[in-house]
């Protein structure tokens, strides 16, 4: 599904040229792959043909380090990398921050649970801005902190939704002050099917909405006859977000159609065909096991007849994830099915050009994500990556979360 605001400026004004990658083919993603690069009404427009075949670089990994034997995290939100190689790991358990050296040990710690300056009640999020300024978002208290990079809290600014408490989430920080930020709002609906719309919108300074950038349909969701609960439907359709730095990328996993803007400007926008995948009957019955799992052994009969109620797709979604590098670039995640150790990533540089892909150990939440609605929790193990480093969460066989770094060799 386009973003409103960006579907009108799309409608005049389009040209193409060709980029040798393959031969130009049709946008058919089963066609000779190609990268044609077009211009519309001043917005950059890369279409991809045979996206999944493109002849790209594959990029390698080795570990670094890895966080297994310590430090202990509870619920990894975030993390991000500043300057030296330095990680910052947002926890959503411990209500901490945790700056990681370049080989792992812990420097410090920041934050405790509360509702005072420096403490938080339920972290939903860690940023990097526009100017690489740090912040920490406050679900609960609706607020965000911003730190020094020693960790330190600067100051505190209130979001202002107008008294309603919504899904959000801040993505990143405008140069001018101000934020980015993810919103879906969600009314009463009759049973069966729906999406909620979901939205790019512009804060002030004040903490208060000032402008909307774009609508999505947002994640998928089956409302039950009795209109008493809203399941999770499978292999579900969503939108999907990504922001840091000067750069915040939105699209759906309906299909290939993602755009990028540069501070509350359009840079560009990538589309591509994706072969529909069928989602084979061993994994729709393991993504019902996969939701009764956490339920007492009292409650799983009820709990798979209640299930059963919902929607499952029969083919999965286009890609599964998106993320944004230090450097401004693009990272598309392949959709990761619950046996897959893990997953594609398809980078594109900042003129929208696919440049490489590498393949990162998948992470998989440990029971079906219950929370219809979306800001949501993580869904992939993506967590940052700045010059020839990336992040990971990864979880182990106690369910235990922890954090990999690699260093990535560009071929």
């Amino acid at each position: 599904m386009e973003a409103s605001g960006v579907k009108r400026t799309m409608s005049a004004g389009f040209t193409l040229g060709c980029l040798v990658v393959g031969s130009c083919g049709g946008g058919d993603g089963s066609s000779v792959p190609s990268v044609q690069v077009g211009d519309s009404a001043g917005v950059r427009i890369v279409d991809i043909s045979g996206y999944a075949n493109l002849d790209l670089p594959e990029w390698t990994i080795e570990e670094v380090y890895s966080s297994v034997e310590g430090p202990e995290f509870t619920t990894i939100v975030d993390a991000a990398f500043v300057a030296d190689s330095i990680l910052v790991v947002a926890d959503q358990g411990s209500s901490q921050v945790t700056f990681l050296n370049d080989r792992g040990a812990v420097i410090t710690r920041a934050g405790r649970r509360g509702s005072g300056p420096g403490e938080y009640t339920d972290i939903g999020r860690f940023g990097v801005g526009a100017d690489d300024s740090l912040f920490v978002f406050d679900r609960r208290e609706q607020r965000l902190t911003m730190l020094a990079t020693d960790g330190t809290a600067l100051r505190v600014e209130r979001i202002d939704l107008g008294g309603r408490y919504l899904p959000y989430e801040p993505l990143t920080r405008l140069p001018n002050g101000g934020f980015l930020a993810a919103l879906e709002t969600r009314a009463l609906v009759p049973a069966g099917l729906h999406r909620a719309p979901f939205f790019l919108v512009r804060t002030n300074e004040d903490g208060q909405v000032a402008d909307t950038l774009g609508r999505w349909e947002g994640k998928e969701f089956f409302a039950t006859e009795d209109g008493n609960q809203w399941l999770p439907v499978g292999f579900a359709r969503t939108a999907v977000y990504a922001g840091r730095g000067r750069r915040t990328a939105v699209g759906t996993t309906d299909s290939l159609d993602i755009t990028v803007w540069d501070g509350a400007q359009v840079s560009h926008r990538i589309r591509g065909r994706t072969d529909p995948k069928p989602v084979a009957r061993e994994e729709r019955e393991r993504w019902i096991e996969r939701y009764i799992e956490p339920w007492p052994d009292v409650a799983r009969a009820s709990a798979r007849t209640r299930i059963e109620q919902s929607q499952i797709r029969d083919n999965y979604p286009a890609y599964g994830a998106l993320a944004i590098d230090a450097d401004g670039r693009l990272w598309v995640g392949a959709y990761a099915r619950l046996t897959d150790l893990q997953r594609v990533w398809t980078v594109f540089g900042n003129d929208g050009r696919p440049i490489g892909r590498v393949n990162l150990p998948a992470y998989h939440a440990r029971a079906v994500e219950v929370e219809n609605s979306i800001p949501g929790f993580r869904t992939h193990e993506l967590l940052d990556v700045r010059g020839n480093r990336v992040a990971v969460v990864r979880v182990d066989a106690f369910d235990v979360q922890y954090v990999t770094v690699f260093a990535i060799a560009e071929h």
